[in-house]
């Protein structure tokens, strides 16, 4: 896929069990102009996430993390 790729990480406030961050990755990824969502192996509840921001916004994307019943924040973006 050829998009204009932005990159934002979200820090997740409560921990989440690897079933649940699995569950949030997959549904991240479903929201268009996300292609791909990674938790951070080294940082615990870090979430990096690729996006083209011609079609989904950096605070989209949180607002979809936190209507999922998660408090996030973001901690980083890169255009």
């Amino acid at each position: 896929m050829d998009y204009p790729k932005a990159h934002v990480a979200f820090h997740l406030a409560e921990p989440v069990s690897d079933g649940e961050m699995e569950s949030l990755q997959h549904a991240l990824e479903r929201l268009a102009g996300v292609p791909r969502v990674e938790a951070s192996m080294r940082l615990a509840r870090l979430l990096v996430i690729d996006h083209d921001p011609g079609v989904v916004s950096a605070r989209s994307i949180l607002a979809s993390v936190k209507r999922r019943g998660y408090t996030a924040q973001l901690v980083a973006s890169q255009a």
